[in-house]
């Protein structure tokens, strides 16, 4: 309709050979006989459905008018199933009849064998009696540890340690039967003094060095221990030659002090006070060459509020320059929000978890807190390993095995002490 309409434009205003006119002309004469062959091929498609169309309409009927048929066979088929059926029960029971007769006329008992004895009784059979009391004297006192190890609500294993939370565990402390509260002496070397160089050198590993290098100490509840590991990590790394400040920053409930038999003197909530300097809360261990202590200082009515001032920015700031190592001891995570503050300040955090004592639901939840308000750098220790098992050593897991060092394990050191008192 376009085209014709422009022809007709054209036709008034040019000639009739114009090349123009002529164009719209070939156009107009070549759409018409798409259009004539688009239909033709339509309408041959149409026809082609319709006979097929017919063809499937005359096999259904084709399908229907043989339905009857069938029918009757299937009838005939289901009446000579029912008399075949009949005819077979019919025999069954004629073979049951002849039976009971045949059967009728036979005596009531026969002898296949004679009976036969011997000297032993048959039963009861002594060696699977003695074996089920022996299998019950193990399998009672087992099944008996195991079940109350599973409804043991606290840690007792290092797998239960690392299912229930996501952070690595650095480091294990043997049960220390020895009392002392600090168990690394200059010069001597123990177990659990090379569980701490152990724990030391794992620190590298999370980025302690000389640019990051403020600690912080933390656990659950309090009674873990967490004040022990911080006293000892601290003698631990003075020993490798580093000078090293210890920071009692629990100032709910102070414990530093009893470790190093130190009475309360001024410290860190004096200093947050502005009612001492640094230099007059620094105190020198004169046990240990490089090891510095700085108390909690003075009971204050309001520790947290303390702990949350811009003061701890400048304390923190003012021992990073003064100390290769600062180790600070703080308040349990999960009874105090101190802990977690001081977290974002510090370089690393040490979560202690004590065996047979921490709960297990706390070290659940554990992850759940910190998804919210999470530690920086954290990584668990795992305090108190007590031995467990029939073969007792002093790596504290029964796998009977030694660490060497100095030419001799420590378990073959521990054997030939008791053979010197036993001969003395």
């Amino acid at each position: 309709n376009n085209a014709e309409l422009e022809r007709e434009r054209l036709r008034k205003t040019v000639a009739e050979n114009n090349p123009m006119l002529v164009s719209i002309t070939d156009q107009i004469a070549k759409t018409k006989r798409n259009l004539i062959e688009v239909i033709h091929n339509q309408r041959n498609t149409l026809e082609t459905n319709k006979t097929n169309l017919s063809a499937t309409n005359s096999s259904y009927n084709s399908m229907l008018h043989s339905i009857p048929v069938k029918e009757r066979e299937l009838l005939e088929i289901s009446r000579d199933k029912n008399i075949k059926s009949d005819i077979y029960s019919f025999l069954l029971q004629k073979r049951e009849e002849s039976e009971l007769s045949y059967a009728s006329t036979l005596s009531d008992s026969k002898i296949v064998n004679y009976a036969l004895s011997t000297d032993k009784p048959v039963s009861p059979n002594k060696l699977i009696i003695l074996g089920l009391a022996f299998a019950a004297m193990l399998g009672l006192p087992i099944s008996f540890i195991n079940a109350r190890e599973a409804l043991n609500p606290n840690i007792l294993y290092r797998q239960e340690v690392e299912s229930l939370t996501s952070i690595p565990i650095i480091g294990e402390i043997d049960f220390n039967k020895s009392g002392k509260q600090l168990v690394i002496e200059n010069g001597k070397r123990n177990f659990i003094g090379e569980e701490f160089r152990k724990i030391r050198n794992a620190l590298l590993f999370m980025g302690v060095n000389g640019l990051h290098k403020k600690i912080l100490i933390t656990s659950g509840i309090s009674g873990e221990g967490k004040s022990f590991v911080a006293a000892n990590l601290a003698i631990s790394f003075a020993l490798s030659g580093k000078k090293v400040l210890l920071v009692d920053m629990d100032l709910h409930n102070s414990s530093l002090c009893n470790v190093f038999q130190k009475s309360e003197e001024q410290g860190v909530s004096d200093y947050l006070m502005e009612n001492a300097e640094l230099k007059n809360i620094i105190h020198k261990i004169p046990e240990y060459e490089n090891l510095y202590f700085i108390t909690s200082g003075n009971a204050q009515d309001k520790p947290s509020e303390l702990i949350e001032s811009n003061h701890v920015n400048d304390f923190l700031k003012q021992v990073n320059e003064l100390f290769d190592i600062t180790i600070i001891d703080s308040e349990p995570v999960e009874l105090v929000a101190d802990a977690r503050m001081l977290s974002s300040k510090c370089d690393a955090t040490l979560y202690v978890v004590r065996h047979m004592y921490t709960p297990k639901l706390l070290l659940k939840r554990f992850d759940q807190n910190n998804a919210f308000v999470p530690l920086t750098n954290p990584g668990i220790i795992f305090n108190v390993v007590k031995s467990r098992g029939f073969i007792k050593d002093n790596n504290g897991y029964s796998y009977g095995y030694g660490y060497m060092y100095g030419g001799q394990s420590l378990i073959n050191k521990k054997k030939n002490k008791n053979k010197e008192r036993v001969i003395s």
